[in-house]
């Protein structure tokens, strides 16, 4: 056998190690909703907690995902230019953990359910929040989604 058959034969013997490697293919996601008892509404309401629904379209490769992390940022506007502010705290979610915030973990979806509440301010009209969501699985690798919510107020 000569060198370039020896390389790709040992390229495709590592073809399936690498694959096992990287997280499964979020296709598409998109906000399902958000409300106080349904998840009825495409915005957050300031002043209301709220769960918001995200769901997630997924490629499965065999990885699951054992952590979540979902940090905050909130956006509006001031003296005509715009402003945001990343919120302290994060909510984390694991398969056997107790959180606030959850993911439904299916074959070719998953629902992340957030607790939000974006606080009624008479100095600031916030006008959306910005989910910034890490995934890490079970093979170790990440991936990471946004999501931005309009706030009405």
């Amino acid at each position: 056998m000569n060198k370039s058959a020896l390389l790709v034969a040992a390229l495709a013997a590592c073809l399936p190690c690498a694959q096992a490697q990287t997280a499964p293919k979020f296709n598409q996601w998109y906000l399902e909703g958000c409300g106080v008892q349904d998840a009825g509404n495409n915005y957050v309401v300031a002043g209301y907690q709220q769960i918001c629904i995200i769901k997630v379209n997924v490629t499965p490769n065999g990885a699951l995902p054992v952590k979540a992390v979902f940090s905050y940022e909130l956006e509006w506007t001031q003296g005509g230019r715009p402003q945001k502010l990343t919120l302290p705290g994060k909510d984390v979610w694991t398969p056997h953990g107790r959180s606030d915030a959850y993911v439904e973990v299916g074959t070719y979806h998953y629902f992340i359910g957030l607790p939000l509440n974006v606080r009624a301010r008479a100095d600031r009209q916030y006008t959306a929040i910005n989910v910034i969501g890490t995934f890490t699985f079970s093979n170790g690798s990440t991936k990471k989604l946004f999501e931005k919510i309009n706030v009405v107020h």
